[in-house]
């Protein structure tokens, strides 16, 4: 079972476990396997402005003040933890840290963009200028071949967009709604779907603009200069799940709020659950994830559109008709009243099979999709959030713990159940 706010998260800490710590930089973390990848239940990326500006004032004026020959890779932009694939070890689960590392790409690839723009319009300069663009036209190449190795596994020279199927050129994989605007943003295409990533990756091209080609070429060896610290977990038989639930509720703890607006913290509801419920597969092939994700998870944020307040307004609902049914059901053990045969026959094909949903009727009452509606709380979920109220997440892990670990008179769920279980109530009151 897993353990929810503890202090310690066993993997990490405690008898048996161990991790490497290393200071390397972006470019050597980057270049030390072929792909890192995001598991899909990951949040989306989602750092604002003020804090890109920041890492943008951090990262790159570092790298243009000290030149392109001062590699020292001295000045530290944080931390963040991995984890080899056990299936696969060329390949990086980045179990936290992704919002560091998917900024950095970004910018890797908004100045790459903006010096083949400068390398294509070179030719067409003044006499004058031909000693500048000689080593402006030289150095710029050597950049962009450099920032090329960063974003893709193979070699891309001067070319906006890689041959063959970016998911397997691409050295960073993201986290699974990400991947279209990620994939855009490194290829210079547009990407008409609005996303945190597309918004950073306009910021980084305005500021690349700006620059002169000498700095941008020193812009672009900020990768080498800039240092993070990697704590690779070694832990033998590590249980992920408990390490990626760990890490999210150690960032909120009982006794702070939820909802933080603070850029790179922006942890709800809908965050925590894709992550409890999805992450016990993390250790399955990325293919078998993937798939899992798309069947179980994928349909229940859709009908939340992604929004964390419907989804926050959807589990209050769902939780109170859960409460309703099991007080139901004490109260119909405790008058036993008998089964008939289509309720035996039920509870056999139930026992059978301990993540078949029982019909709606049984299952959610009587009510309908109106009067759910009806019931839903007054007082905004956000705003509760707000007040440092995260009793509605401790309330589903009460739930969810009895569902899946706990014995009880209830039929036993496996993860992908629950979600299922969730996606048919979310049809009930959510407009599709």
């Amino acid at each position: 079972m897993i353990t929810h706010f503890s202090s310690q998260c066993p993997g990490l800490h405690g008898p048996g476990s161990s991790t490497l710590v290393q200071e390397m930089s972006i470019a050597c973390l980057v270049e030390s396997h072929s792909t890192l990848e995001i598991p899909v239940m990951q949040r989306r990326y989602c750092w604002g402005s003020s804090m890109l500006d920041r890492f943008w004032a951090d990262t790159v004026s570092v790298a243009i003040e000290r030149g392109p020959q001062d590699v020292r890779g001295s000045h530290r932009v944080g931390k963040a933890v991995f984890r080899e694939r056990e299936d696969n070890k060329k390949t990086l689960l980045v179990v936290d840290g992704q919002q560091r590392i998917t900024t950095s790409l970004l910018m890797c690839a908004a100045i790459r963009n903006e010096l083949l723009t400068r390398v294509s319009l070179m030719p067409s300069m003044c006499e004058e200028s031909k000693s500048v663009e000689s080593w402006a036209h030289s150095n710029a190449r050597d950049a962009i071949k450099r920032l090329g190795h960063l974003l893709f596994n193979a070699e891309f020279h001067d070319s906006y967009l890689p041959s063959g199927a970016i998911l397997n050129q691409s050295r960073l994989i993201p986290s699974f709604l990400d991947r279209a605007p990620f994939f855009a943003a490194i290829t210079n295409k547009n990407c008409d779907t609005p996303s945190a990533i597309t918004s950073a990756m306009s910021l980084f091209r305005n500021k690349a603009s700006t620059l002169s080609t000498r700095q941008l070429v020193a812009a672009a060896s900020f990768a080498d200069q800039v240092s993070i610290m990697a704590i690779y977990i070694q832990t033998e038989n590590v249980n992920l799940s408990q390490v990626f639930q760990w890490l999210q509720e150690s960032a909120i703890s009982a006794d702070k709020i939820l909802y933080n607006p603070t850029p790179g913290m922006q942890f709800g509801n809908m965050d925590l659950i894709r992550n409890l419920t999805i992450s016990h597969y993390v250790d399955r092939p990325s293919d078998e994830l993937e798939s899992i994700y798309r069947m179980h998870w994928l349909p229940l944020e859709t009908l939340c559109k992604s929004q964390h307040s419907v989804f926050d307004d959807f589990l209050s609902l769902f939780l109170a008709a859960q409460k309703e049914n099991e007080t139901i059901r004490l109260a119909n053990q405790k008058q036993e009243i008998p089964h008939t045969n289509a309720d035996s026959a039920s509870s056999s094909a139930q026992k059978a099979s301990p993540g078949i949903i029982a019909p709606m009727p049984r299952l959610y009452g009587s009510r309908s999709k109106k009067s759910w509606k009806a019931a839903a709380p007054k007082k905004g979920i956000a705003e509760s959030q707000q007040d440092g109220d995260i009793k509605l997440y401790t309330d589903f892990i009460s739930w969810y713990q009895r569902k899946v670990f706990a014995s009880s008179t209830i039929p036993r769920l496996n993860p992908v159940s629950v979600l299922d279980e969730m996606t048919a109530f979310a049809k009930t009151i959510l407009d599709e």
